[in-house]
């Protein structure tokens, strides 16, 4: 009875959202000058007329007459600028992004020593007793290359708490106060997907992986605003030309907290939210309500579940069908039990959820497959080819599982940038086989005819698309040397994995992702052409308008 009250409460908030949804624009808004649409029919447009939330036309002469009409909008491509579709961010964490701009950055620390001093900094500015948090550490870019330590910490911010997240949020790096305070000791098991790290004397050195790191929740706790952190990342958004925002992972409570301004009309950016699925309890919470599509005037998609089945290659968490090169007999950990991920998907996805499981070792990506292929036999051919699963990150695949990816219909969910990070010490983890053959494999997936949506990771990488559209067709490391560039994408499917390719991967390819008349107004102008530029150009791709649902809401200042 209480599955069926949840059930109804929830087909009653999407009637509700449909009622508070925004108004569309009525004022038209006319671009003049070359237009990408990536649609294959009109690739390319010398013009476009949005209005009431739609593209009502890509005629110049349609556009020429629209821009003489009192109260138009008239925005002008520049010369060797182009417009094309708002970008689909199709994997980064919105709240995190917020949050990590008021939280220590160490992401540009290039030593131990170098992050300790921005701890010794940011102490000095805070309060006395409040806890220092902050992220973005990554021990492979220190000369060490080795875990830090909590001691460390000690003496650089004594007398307060210390929790810094790892760049991946697969580990966090804690002093003593904070292993005290969580009743953490060398007799203290790590648990089932986690590892508390131990120094060669049995001592918990302050670093814990994946699920070790719940022993520390609630511990110094940001009291920072999650509307604050919204409006944050979501200025963040436009100023890049992200248009549609695929958030990996959130909390019912969290997205309860945003309803309120979809509903007043005051949010803006397309979110296509995934509920984090952890335990036996967040799978029911999220069975007992229907999926819901479009809320909130098509702003808001909560159809898809997240899950984990381990965590991260830096943090040697990623599961492997073989042990770690610098790091033999171990192979990493499944973060959920895989009798409970299996059961997890089967039901997930016979109550209509689209899952998304992250999965970063090829032993990972082998149960996950075995997994969900279990999951979907018994479905009608149309609900299989509805239920469109992704695997989030696919980061190492083995020879034998590229196939299965087209012949279920997995989406493979990837992000360019990660490469670049990672490739200088990837092949130390892997060795050199395993890291040419199926690390950040995107022309064997491509080939075998899967479309790859594009994504970020920020706040663990930049919110960047064009950073990211560089490391696509480039691989390029810091160092400028490319990592495994038979791999790259073209700058054609680039265009598509973070337009066409990443609608199509939240079920929204008939309103979003290209520029074609009845579909969302969700439009960017851009100073050069990312298909037409120097390939060195890229990351400096400048955003001089975005328009979602035919509103301009962000213009570059000169």
């Amino acid at each position: 009875m209480q599955g069926l009250m949840n059930r109804a409460l929830s087909l009653l908030l999407v009637m509700l959202a449909a009622n508070s949804a925004v108004r569309a624009q009525a004022t038209p808004v006319v671009v003049l000058g070359r237009v990408r649409t990536a649609d294959s029919a009109l690739p390319v447009a010398q013009a476009a007329v949005l209005q009431h939330g739609v593209v009502i036309s890509l005629d110049r002469a349609r556009a020429e007459a629209a821009a003489r009409e009192p109260g138009a909008i008239v925005l002008r491509v520049p010369d060797g600028g182009i417009a094309m579709p708002g970008i689909v961010e199709s994997h980064a964490h919105l709240l995190a992004l917020g949050r990590a701009r008021r939280e220590l950055d160490l992401s540009t620390a290039p030593s131990l020593e170098a992050a300790l001093q921005l701890v010794r900094e940011r102490a000095a500015a805070l309060p006395a007793g409040a806890p220092l948090l902050g992220r973005g550490w990554n021990q492979e870019l220190w000369p060490e290359k080795v875990f830090p330590s909590g001691t460390a910490l000690d003496a650089a911010a004594p007398g307060r708490l210390v929790l810094l997240s790892r760049v991946d949020g697969h580990a966090i790096w804690v002093n003593s106060a904070v292993l005290q305070q969580a009743k953490i000791s060398s007799a203290t098991p790590s648990p089932s997907g986690g590892e508390i790290v131990l120094a060669a004397d049995g001592t918990p050195t302050g670093v814990l992986v994946d699920n070790a790191m719940a022993l520390v929740d609630g511990i110094g706790n940001s009291t920072g605003s999650t509307v604050r952190d919204f409006f944050e990342a979501e200025r963040s958004c436009f100023e890049q030309g992200i248009t549609t925002f695929v958030d990996a992972g959130e909390s019912i409570a969290r997205l309860n907290e945003l309803s309120g301004l979809y509903a007043a009309g005051k949010a803006k950016l397309r979110v296509c939210a995934m509920i984090g699925v952890d335990n036996s309890s967040t799978l029911d919470e999220v069975l007992a309500r229907a999926p819901a599509p479009s809320l909130y005037g098509d702003r808001v998609s909560v159809r898809m579940a997240k899950l984990y089945a381990d965590g991260s290659l830096g943090s040697r968490g990623a599961w492997l069908l073989q042990p770690y090169s610098d790091r033999p007999g171990h192979s990493g950990f499944p973060v959920l039990e895989p009798r409970f991920l299996r059961d997890a998907l089967r039901r997930l996805i016979t109550a209509g959820w689209q899952v998304c499981v992250h999965c970063i070792g090829d032993r990972a990506v082998r149960e996950t497959l075995d997994s969900l292929e279990a999951a979907l036999v018994g479905l009608s051919p149309a609900a299989a080819s509805a239920a469109r699963p992704r695997i989030e990150h696919a980061q190492h695949i083995a020879a034998a599982d590229f196939a299965r990816f087209k012949r279920l219909g997995i989406i493979p969910s990837m992000q360019p940038c990660h490469a670049s990070s990672d490739g200088p010490w990837v092949e130390a983890r892997l060795g050199a086989a395993r890291a040419n053959s199926g690390a950040y494999a995107w022309r064997t997936l491509l080939d075998s005819g899967c479309r790859i949506p594009c994504g970020t990771d920020a706040p663990v990488e930049l919110l960047s698309p064009w950073r990211n559209f560089h490391a696509a067709v480039t691989r390029q490391t810091a160092s400028g040397v490319p990592f495994t560039p038979a791999q790259c994408m073209t700058r054609a499917e680039t265009l598509l994995g973070i337009t066409a390719w990443g609608a199509h991967a939240v079920q929204r390819e008939r309103t979003i992702g290209m520029l074609r008349p009845g579909m969302a107004a969700d439009l960017i102008v851009l100073d050069r052409d990312p298909l037409r530029c120097a390939q060195a150009a890229l990351p400096g791709v400048r955003v001089l308008h975005t328009v979602i649902a035919g509103e301009v809401v962000h213009s570059a200042q000169d």
